[in-house]
């Protein structure tokens, strides 16, 4: 299988600090208004990744819904973060 195609875009940061995105890397991440984004800080890099809200799905399966409880118990008891997914994805 051939590696995904990154996709580049320089921002500039305003006098408030925000950030604008690009409307390609809007749509490539399938970023809408009001969106979370979470972003950290790590070793000089900015590192940014969308949240997904799995109940904006409209009907979830029972399987579904055991492995969406177990992933939040394992968040909770921090067995796990949300940071490791972002984090592999942008290696």
């Amino acid at each position: 299988m051939p590696a995904a195609k990154a996709t580049r875009s320089v921002m500039h940061v305003d006098d408030k600090g925000r950030l604008t995105l690009s409307s390609v890397l809007r749509k490539k991440l399938g970023i809408a208004p009001g969106d979370v984004i979470f972003c950290k800080a790590k070793e000089g890099r900015f590192i940014c990744a969308k949240a997904i809200n799995p109940l904006d799905k409209p009907r979830l399966s029972m399987a579904e819904r055991r492995k969406i409880r177990e992933g939040l118990a394992d968040i909770k008891a921090g067995r796990i973060t949300s940071w490791e997914k972002a984090k592999e994805e942008l290696e």
